[in-house]
């Protein structure tokens, strides 16, 4: 596993990998959501009963990335179809799983007296950050219970 930084800065959300070098933001405003991987912006748009799930959109208005809250699961489509899973381990701790059973991501957050701080660990050849970023606003929506 290897283990990348999440700095917060208000509403932005930025990923670091292992050698500091961002690789994609997550904006949870209060109206806007969105994720920016590179040059690409991919928009969030919460849907299903009570807001519980979520679609996530590239520049081109096609659906990249859903979520199944009753189910548990990511659905990200690309060239091929790709399902992941996801369980809480704590109040704190949440995992995702691959297709196989194979944990890829495990989100842990610190919280102290002024802040929150999030631990976010990775499988060493998951490189697929619209997921990440996806499962982490995810993580930070349901713990913050917006």
């Amino acid at each position: 596993m290897k283990t990348c930084t999440i700095n917060v800065y208000k509403n932005l959300f930025c990923l670091f990998n292992e050698d500091q070098k961002l690789v994609g933001e997550l904006l949870n405003g209060f109206i806007k959501k969105s994720i920016k991987i590179g040059k690409e912006i991919y928009k969030i748009k919460n849907t299903g009963f009570f807001w519980s799930d979520l679609n996530i959109f590239d520049k081109n208005n096609q659906l990249a990335l859903r979520s199944d809250a009753s189910k548990n699961r990511l659905v990200h489509y690309s060239n091929y179809t790709e399902f992941y899973t996801y369980k809480g381990l704590s109040s704190k701790k949440v995992c995702l799983f691959d297709n196989d059973d194979n944990q890829v991501i495990l989100i842990d957050r610190k919280e102290n007296l002024f802040s929150t701080e999030y631990k976010i660990e990775i499988q060493k050849d998951f490189n697929n950050y619209l997921v990440i970023l996806s499962f982490l606003y995810l993580y930070i929506r349901n713990s913050s219970g917006e």
